[in-house]
């Protein structure tokens, strides 16, 4: 790969990335919000590349590689605030053409085993079709959809813990159960989980019958989805009721991983929802789960989701995929919690 005078590329964010990133809103249509707790987010990726276009010793943008195996996901995908401006339409396609220049030869570098000697098949990412960004980004570097997420809400105004509930490391037995939960998807590292503590239902006899991994997020919401986004924002933190799941200010739940349920049975997987809330003193999850997944294709339609259910209903994000195509099948994608927020 030929250096650049606009690509710098560092296994450590640079002060200015960090800024980006913490300064970076998500969305153009419908809701629009920024990610919190940034800083401790880029301190628990694993095996970041950051790729930062520079041009006058200013950052245009950075895109963040998690290195899994073979397969790199891209995790950060941020750009200064003056590709989304009408007024600065010439000088932003103008960038534009800097970053497609750039960012294609190092696609091509990467995929050809170039750069560094690194062995990669392909890079993945999870697309807001509604994201004008994402979208552009999907389509110039010719990615391709290879599966359909659900944004699936769960909610309670009162969760309440069961006594069947149980922290634990990772070992064994949870290995084993997610191996045969998660074989048949694409992206399932379950080295990346081995470090993790997982949250699960024991039964009496002592066997484990429903697991998941939790990550606490938080959020700042600009905008609600809806013509009417910016005003509810608003008056939401004087409605009743619903004031107390969503404060835009510091909108804080739970993100989901790593699900699983014995015999996909419904009421086990209200009965650890439930728990997961109770116990991290939240009201809402949120699960990132690929609409092809066994388990969510059982449960869907019997579940009580919830108020946020109601109000949010299910956005799809969609997965893409750019590399070796003989590596992609028909298969539902493995989503890691952490990925999302």
């Amino acid at each position: 790969m030929k250096p650049s005078p606009f690509l710098y590329i560092n296994e450590k964010p640079c002060p200015q990335t960090i800024k980006l990133l913490k300064s970076t809103y998500l969305g153009t249509k419908g809701a629009k919000y920024k990610l919190k707790n940034t800083d401790q987010r880029i301190k628990e990726l694993d095996s970041p590349l950051y790729l930062s276009l520079k041009r006058k010793n200013s950052i245009l943008g950075n895109i963040t590689f998690c290195r899994r195996n073979s397969i790199w996901y891209i995790r950060y995908f941020a750009f200064h605030s003056s590709f989304q401006s009408g007024e600065k339409r010439k000088h932003s396609n103008n960038k534009k053409g800097i970053i497609k220049t750039n960012l294609e030869e190092f696609f091509e570098s990467v995929l050809n085993n170039k750069f560094k000697g690194e062995k990669c098949n392909g890079f993945y990412a999870y697309i807001d079709p509604l994201n004008e960004r994402s979208s552009w980004f999907s389509k110039v570097f010719r990615f391709q959809k290879i599966d359909s997420l659900a944004t699936q809400t769960f909610s309670r105004l009162f969760p309440k813990k069961s006594n069947r509930f149980i922290v634990s490391n990772y070992n064994e037995t949870i290995g084993q159960k997610l191996q045969q939960q998660y074989s048949n998807h694409l992206f399932f590292f379950q080295d990346l989980l081995k470090k993790s503590l997982f949250y699960c239902l024991r039964n009496d006899e002592n066997e484990i019958i429903a697991i998941a991994r939790c990550t606490k997020a938080e959020w700042e919401i600009e905008r609600l989805p809806g013509r009417f986004g910016k005003t509810l924002t608003k008056i939401i933190p004087f409605i009743p009721v619903l004031n107390l799941f969503i404060k835009p200010k510091q909108h804080r739940f739970l993100v989901t991983d790593s699900v699983y349920i014995k015999n996909n049975e419904k009421e086990i997987l209200e009965e650890l929802f439930s728990s997961l809330l109770a116990h991290f003193n939240e009201r809402i999850i949120f699960w990132w789960v690929s609409q092809q997944d066994t388990l969510y294709n059982q449960v869907k339609n019997k579940i009580r989701w919830g108020i946020m259910h109601r109000f949010l209903s299910v956005p799809a994000v969609d997965v893409v995929f750019k590399g070796k195509k003989e590596i992609i099948s028909e298969k539902p994608v493995f989503t890691f919690g952490q990925d999302f927020v």
